[in-house]
């Protein structure tokens, strides 16, 4: 049995009454939102959705883009799905097909656009839908908004040239269509309302499309202070860790008295769970620790509000319910306290090496200053 259960596994068994408890809500409470979750149908989550849907990007390019990233919009390679033999060629450059992997990314004239455009951002060509978001990353999120508001509307206007092509027989030019990208793009500075970066490369993309009215982010240095608990108090410094949301988790936790000495500090190891399950076993386990350890009154130190409220307020997770009670019983006082990571280094070194560990796998420390010495701090 030892081998497939630990005893973290097994429930807690509360001296109260029974309760029905909504497993679908962390709180236990049942909600009509919770239930139509659980019954609605679900479709693969579109990681380009959000930024289709954007504010800053125009309703009118969006619905446009929507339509072809969905692949929504008619060529001659969805008539031949259809069982229609016809001759393919691209309306734009007059060779390859016509299919939209084409005309958005391989054709002459839309490569000729993306080498103008990635010029100006310093941006290698993409050949893909996912590359236009991907490649500005780490970029200032003023030259990300722009950098969307022209990309998206390219692609629409990929889309639309080869139409007026098609239709009208008008042929696309690469200066009216540089023209008319600059000019959209100049009219929807007021839609950016984010920041660029102190730096010359962000001034000389806004100033090429003749931008006006963007705030250069300034960087702010904040002082924090680490404070000692109180006389006959136990300070825990706790944190959890998750390699991905969910992914493998830890936690870790360190205990401190009133004159600043460690009195213990312990990392373990959890299965597949999310940031906050792991800040949430790690306040848990440290609550059991300290009762094991007969200390009376604690004082829990956190930089993760999201389980400070819950807590806080007595809206406990179901799945910790009874255990936390039995901490709260066992305990003279609890209080808690909202830090900054900074403060909080030493649980946020333990939690990622908790990581580390086999599920269901505790390590004690009393001789910290070996273990932060090997760990690489």
């Amino acid at each position: 049995m030892y081998q497939f259960l630990t005893e973290s596994d097994l429930p807690a068994i509360g001296g109260s009454n029974d309760t029905k408890i909504w497993t679908a809500d962390l709180t236990g409470n049942f909600t009509v939102a919770n239930d139509v979750e659980q019954i609605r149908k679900k479709f693969p989550i579109l990681d380009w959705a959000k930024y289709v849907w954007s504010p800053c990007i125009h309703p009118c390019t969006s619905c446009n883009l929507w339509k072809v990233l969905r692949v929504a919009c008619v060529t001659e390679e969805s008539v031949r799905k259809k069982g229609f033999n016809t001759v393919s060629k691209c309306y734009l450059c007059g060779n390859g097909q016509d299919n939209m992997q084409h005309i958005l990314w391989e054709c002459s004239f839309s490569t000729e656009i993306w080498r103008w455009i990635g010029g100006m951002f310093h941006i290698s060509n993409p050949t893909k839908s996912y590359d236009v978001i991907k490649c500005v990353k780490h970029h200032s999120s003023a030259i990300r908004q722009i950098w969307y508001i022209v990309t998206f509307k390219i692609i629409v206007e990929l889309w639309l040239t080869r139409n007026l092509k098609m239709h009208e027989d008008i042929i696309p030019k690469t200066d009216t269509f540089k023209h008319k990208i600059m000019s959209f793009t100049k009219k929807c500075e007021m839609r950016i309302k984010r920041t660029m970066k102190n730096r010359v490369s962000d001034l000389n993309i806004i100033m090429s499309f003749g931008i006006r009215g963007i705030k250069c982010k300034n960087s702010a240095i904040n002082e924090v202070f680490f404070k000692l608990p109180a006389l006959n108090q136990i300070l825990i410094s706790y944190d959890g860790a998750s390699k991905g949301n969910p992914g493998i988790a830890g936690f870790g936790f360190m205990g401190r008295n009133s004159d600043g000495s460690c009195l213990g500090a312990v990392c373990g190891g959890l299965d597949i769970a999310t940031n906050y399950i792991a800040e949430v076993m790690a306040l848990v386990t440290a609550g059991q620790w300290a009762v094991r350890k007969q200390f009376m009154d604690v004082y829990f130190s956190l930089d993760s509000r999201a389980v400070l409220v819950p807590f806080s307020s007595g809206k406990v997770p179901w799945i910790v319910l009874n255990r936390w009670k039995k901490v709260t019983e066992n305990l003279r006082s609890i209080s808690f306290r909202h830090s900054y990571r900074e403060i909080n280094f030493s649980a946020d070194k333990l939690a990622k090496h908790g990581v580390n560990l086999n599920r269901g796998e505790i390590r004690f420390y009393y001789r910290t200053t070996n273990f932060f010495r090997n760990n690489g701090m």
